[in-house]
């Protein structure tokens, strides 16, 4: 019938006359809901809006970061994994240099991932103009990195999350 929010003429002339049955009472509202949840799943308008949403999500989240990202001296990753590289992926992207990753787990200290050298944190000297993106998901781990990165005397990391 139709395809997201292009719809075709009989498409919504169905509709129309679909609503016109419920107001003359001769057809549930029920069926209404029916047809319309059908007509978005068969049209997968779900996953298009889901789509969108998540794109406007992470287009904020590279403006956010832009902003954080200006004047810094140097910019680091807290977390080498799947955040992390996503969170590489948008650095590179604005044109950001990545001065290397930051882990808590010393095995992986010295790898090399991307071409970015990581490091474990007791090795870190960040100053305050330093930038740290906290590139792990979960909002504890969040909070504990971020009272490490502070014993350490370093207070202005951010979260991927929140930007």
């Amino acid at each position: 019938m139709g395809y997201g929010f292009i719809q075709t003429q009989a498409f919504a002339l169905h509709h129309i006359g679909r609503m016109q049955q419920v107001l003359d009472k001769s057809l549930p509202w029920s069926s209404l809901l029916t047809d319309a949840a059908a007509d978005i799943q068969d049209n997968g308008v779900f996953d298009w809006l889901f789509k969108q949403s998540q794109l406007a999500r992470w287009q904020q989240r590279e403006t956010n970061c832009r902003v954080y990202c200006a004047g810094k001296r140097y910019v680091y990753l807290y977390g080498a994994g799947k955040w992390g590289r996503l969170a590489l992926q948008m650095l590179n992207r604005l044109k950001v240099p990545c001065r290397g990753f930051i882990v808590s787990n010393q095995a992986s200290a010295g790898a090399i991932i991307d071409g970015i050298a990581v490091y474990h944190l007791a090795e870190m000297n960040l100053e305050p103009v330093d930038g740290v993106i906290i590139a792990i998901k979960g909002g504890l781990i969040q909070a504990e990195i971020k009272e490490s990165l502070a014993v350490q005397g370093y207070f202005d990391a951010v979260c991927l999350d929140d930007l």
